[in-house]
């Protein structure tokens, strides 16, 4: 039996660019995957954010840390993260 662990980052930043940046460092220090609050406060809309990640990385996978049901429907997050893994290669 073989067990491997795997880390994980929460990525969200104030601006897209430190976002992306967090995203490549991430990928470069070995990270499975990161994640961005879905949050209208305080944040840049996290899935324009991970497609920008996407298009910046190669292997580290990307999701929402959370996503606010209250605002968007949930066809609307299924088809957001539809794309997001079409632009990332499956990465999502």
């Amino acid at each position: 039996m073989t067990m491997s662990i795997e880390f994980c980052l929460h990525g969200s930043a104030r601006t897209i660019k430190e976002s992306v940046e967090r995203a490549r460092l991430a990928e470069e220090l070995g990270f499975a995957a990161i994640f961005f609050a879905d949050s209208h406060m305080n944040n840049a809309d996290c899935y324009q954010v991970l497609a920008m990640c996407a298009t910046s990385t190669r292997t580290i996978r990307l999701g929402s840390a959370v996503t606010n049901m209250v605002y968007r429907h949930p066809t609307i997050i299924a088809n957001a993260f539809a794309t997001l893994n079409e632009i990332s290669g499956g990465r999502a």
